[in-house]
């Protein structure tokens, strides 16, 4: 049984994925061997999965994101074809009043249409409707807020792109090593230069089937989106968190221990703030991720 302490590490897990013992203690006010015994019971149980690496993919002319909102013929499983379209990365299946909730990154916004006539082709009658959402604004995203300037630009070899594209797959560094024929010393000096450019981001992988995970999209008083993405950042249980344009104006990735937790969220963080209309939550079922192309298009 995991309770909101053990969502406080996963969230700082997330957004530091090679934080101290002894530094993620402090933040959640426990000890180091508090903390150790917490974390081995989240991997006993199936919840960290083990290391993840996120690729910052900005740096590579993919700026634009955007949701789709999907609703498919019953029985269908588009949710489980995202392999077809090399832009989406991460599949919701949902209850509510949609049944899938694609995420995908574009080079601009100019690439929208594009995008979404792709989808339209590969899918034909396995989808009913798509509804996007263009992402205006990032907050937080998986954990983590976006750095307040650009990774200046690097030269990015052939090697390094390799190493950010196998990392994605599977962080096991001698794997990699092998695969790649470079020696440990090399790999961990190249993998230290892109951590420190900000290109690559240390963090974990979660099973979020095992946790109760939501998306929320949060209808705002006009003028008020960014007081409350303020005010909601912050919150561990908040792992992403986006200004949209569509019939919303945040949409809200959250997790928490059990149904009960997020329901006190959404009621405490949301419903009772007089600069929010309105909100609707989508209950994630299912979840599937994939690695992108680091190489920009």
């Amino acid at each position: 049984m995991i309770d909101k302490i053990d969502i406080k590490i996963l969230s700082e897990k997330k957004k530091k994925g090679d934080i101290s013992y002894e530094r993620l203690g402090k933040e959640v006010n426990l000890t180091k061997g508090a903390i150790s015994k917490r974390i081995a019971k989240l991997k006993k149980e199936g919840i960290i999965l083990g290391d993840h690496y996120f690729v910052n993919f900005d740096y590579f002319g993919l700026r634009q994101r955007i949701f789709l909102f999907v609703n498919v013929p019953a029985k269908s499983e588009v949710y489980l074809d995202i392999e077809k379209i090399p832009e989406i990365h991460r599949s919701y299946g949902v209850t509510g009043d949609c049944d899938v909730v694609l995420s995908a990154v574009v080079k601009d916004a100019s690439s929208i249409n594009r995008f979404i006539d792709g989808i339209d082709s590969v899918y034909g009658e396995d989808v009913r409707s798509i509804t996007p959402i263009i992402v205006r604004k990032v907050y937080k995203e998986h954990g983590a807020f976006p750095p307040e300037v650009e990774p200046k630009k690097m030269d990015v070899k052939d090697t390094d792109k390799e190493i950010l594209s196998k990392i994605q797959e599977n962080p096991n560094k001698n794997k990699i090593c092998r695969e790649l024929s470079i020696n440990r010393n090399t790999f961990y000096k190249r993998l230290s230069r892109l951590k420190g450019e900000g290109l690559l981001r240390p963090s974990i992988k979660i099973d979020y089937e095992k946790l109760f995970t939501g998306i929320v999209s949060v209808d705002t008083l006009p003028g008020c989106a960014e007081k409350v993405a303020k005010q909601l950042k912050h919150e561990p249980e908040v792992f992403s968190l986006y200004q949209v344009i569509g019939k919303m104006d945040l949409l809200v990735f959250a997790v928490a221990a059990n149904a009960r937790s997020y329901s006190e969220l959404i009621i405490d963080k949301l419903r009772f703030t007089d600069k929010i209309r309105g909100t609707s939550t989508y209950v994630v079922m299912n979840y599937i991720s994939k690695k992108l192309l680091v190489h920009p298009y």
